[in-house]
């Protein structure tokens, strides 16, 4: 059985409690029993460029809007 070589218990779907399957993480490439080793650590600096390209897309956009408000009499 694939979970005895993992080292991963067969009746859990996820033996590290981390939050994703023993097979999501094993598919991913992640160890299925450290719960630090999760697909989501890996996706940390991409959540957090994303928002703040999100951030300054709204501040410029918001700047846009008052700016063109400004000039109409």
């Amino acid at each position: 059985m694939k979970e005895y070589e993992h080292g991963t218990d067969p009746h859990e779907a996820d033996t590290d409690g981390d939050g994703t399957s023993d097979g999501e993480e094993v598919d991913i490439g992640t160890d299925p029993t450290d719960a630090g080793s999760t697909p989501i650590a890996g996706m940390r600096p991409i959540l957090f460029y994303g928002i703040v390209g999100g951030v300054g897309v709204v501040v410029a956009l918001a700047v846009t809007v008052y700016f063109l408000k400004v000039r109409k009499p």
